[in-house]
């Protein structure tokens, strides 16, 4: 299912993309494309059951698939899934983890996100079952062989899914998630840093009813920037009333203290801006992707791609729109740079070829210029308002615990899968 993909783009040291996927019919699957386009191997993930992706992540030595493997619905009892390729696409190690003494009628255990800090250790973030109709937040981290080196558990006041992780230079980690009655009433954003040993230190969250700031649909990410920071990205709706403008918000979360917060939308009343993902380049620069549906009540599945590029200091360098003419649009799923600064989007549309929907995968210069048509996309420059962000931010307290999930080695089978492919080169 599309909700449980997450983080689906990545880079490896070469400048190759990685592209988790749901493939229709068969679950998750894996392709690895060159710089010049062509398509180096691509491999559909069997097991029983199933396996079913969420993020991706990828370092000099392997690729990192998160996900979960069970039942097509995470409302279902499933194991929390990491696979480890080799640079090839042949399956180094799967790791599971599974509370197996719970059934539940909700929440299975999964891996939603995962990422790679620099001595090759592998961070995987989702949620666990925490009994019938409700969940704790996982974060399990694991050596660069496969070995659990932690587990760890957040419990709030309301069921907790993590949807997404980010570590910095340092190691520290943070993760991010959305939870309903935290500290009262209301939806916030939360981020929760933990120290390289699982460690729980701060919390910080956006969003407060008191003064009407909702936090909609569309997601919630975090990264780690080169230079020691955490950068956050979530959905908001100011006032009460359910036509008011929804936005996207980018901010950057310092060592102690929040640096800057921006927010970008459309002034249009039932605009949406969901945010989908973003990535941190390792110049400190910033790229958002989300969705745009320029009026939700008429067409609410005719999304046009957003990319914002903000510079450390959250000075907006460029925004681009990137459309379909397809009456769905082009769907943003993921975002992520390689070491010379250019720029990955991947994403679903309908009418590319056979199927129900088609990945795509943009490669953007870090300059912005691309703008033209190529085949039925076109990419011009964006026209949402920009603006320091409205977003409210405070504390809250969570439980940090250590869970007793059983680990095991899951049997995990690759077969090698044809892709079809359609190629435009993008005019800088």
């Amino acid at each position: 299912p599309a909700s449980d993909q997450r983080k689906s783009i990545t880079t490896d040291k070469q400048g190759n993309a990685i592209v988790a996927a749901i493939q229709e019919s068969v679950g998750a699957s894996v392709t690895k494309i060159a710089l010049d386009s062509s398509v180096l191997w691509s491999k559909s993930l069997a097991g029983s059951p199933a396996v079913y992706n969420g993020g991706i992540a990828a370092n000099g030595q392997g690729i990192f698939l998160a996900g979960r493997q069970g039942s097509s619905s995470a409302a279902e009892e499933t194991s929390a899934l990491l696979v480890n390729f080799g640079k090839s696409g042949s399956t180094t190690w799967p790791r599971s983890l599974n509370n197996a003494d719970i059934s539940s009628d909700l929440y299975g255990d999964l891996f939603k996100d995962c990422e790679v800090d620099a001595s090759g250790n592998i961070i995987a973030a989702g949620n666990k079952n925490a009994g019938v109709g409700s969940a704790d937040g996982l974060i399990a981290k694991y050596n660069s062989s496969g070995t659990l080196q932690w587990q760890r558990a957040l419990t709030g006041d309301s069921p907790i899914e993590i949807s997404s992780v980010g570590i910095d230079t340092s190691g520290k980690i943070m993760v991010a998630f959305r939870a309903t009655g935290v500290g009262g009433s209301g939806s916030k954003y939360s981020f929760v840093r933990y120290d390289a040993d699982g460690t729980k230190s701060s919390v910080y969250t956006y969003g407060n009813s008191t003064t009407s700031t909702t936090l909609d649909g569309g997601g919630v990410r975090v990264r780690g920037d080169s230079l020691g920071n955490f950068i956050s990205a979530g959905t908001i709706q100011d006032g009460t009333s359910a036509t008011n403008p929804v936005k996207t918000f980018v901010s950057k979360i310092g060592p102690s203290s929040i640096t800057w917060s921006r927010e970008f939308y459309d002034t249009t009343s039932d605009s949406r801006v969901y945010v989908e993902d973003l990535t941190c380049d390792r110049f400190g620069n910033i790229y958002v992707c989300s969705r745009y549906i320029e009026d939700y009540s008429a067409a609410s599945g005719d999304y046009i791609t957003i990319v914002a590029k903000y510079n450390s200091s959250g000075t907006l360098q460029w925004q681009k729109a990137i459309s379909h003419t397809s009456s769905s649009g082009l769907l943003p799923l993921g975002i992520t740079t390689a070491n010379n600064g250019d720029v990955y989007l991947c994403g679903s549309v309908s009418g590319e070829g056979a199927g129900y929907a088609q990945l795509v995968v943009i490669k953007l210069p870090p300059s912005g210029s691309a703008n033209g048509t190529y085949g039925n996309f076109t990419i011009a420059n964006g026209s949402l308002t920009e603006a320091t962000s409205s977003v409210a931010i405070g504390s809250d307290t969570f439980t940090g615990s250590t869970p007793t999930l059983t680990s095991a080695t899951p049997s995990i089978v690759t077969t090698s899968r044809t892709v079809t492919k359609t190629s435009y080169t993008i005019t800088t």
